[in-house]
């Protein structure tokens, strides 16, 4: 897992209230929202860098917590966060423990 250079992203900043905002874009207003738990966050943090078909993408790295934390939060933290007007989402998260059989195994998302 690597680390995150604090001066960059708002590491912790409100991990208090569950999920909350490590990376936006640049105007606040992103094409899709990624979230991660763990080193998973990493992940959200490389893939929006990545260009899609030539496209930048604006995108937002919400860095999520065990827990129903997000759920006692306000209404307005939790649109502020994540709006419902952002209909692109991804969510990486790691598969639950297998019983050996890779072939079992699917990720739908």
């Amino acid at each position: 897992m690597p680390t995150l250079d604090r001066s960059k992203y708002r590491i912790g900043g409100g991990c208090r209230q569950g999920p909350y905002i490590l990376t936006d874009a640049p105007d606040g207003k992103p094409d899709v929202i990624s979230s991660g738990t763990g080193s998973e966050v990493s992940l959200c943090i490389e893939a929006p860098m990545r260009s899609f078909l030539g496209k930048e993408i604006k995108s937002r790295v919400v860095a999520c917590r065990p827990g129903n934390f997000f759920d006692h939060q306000s209404e307005e933290y939790r649109d502020a966060v994540l709006p419902s007007s952002v209909k692109a989402r991804v969510s990486v998260e790691q598969p639950p423990p297998w019983d050996g059989n890779a072939t079992r195994t699917v990720t739908s998302g």
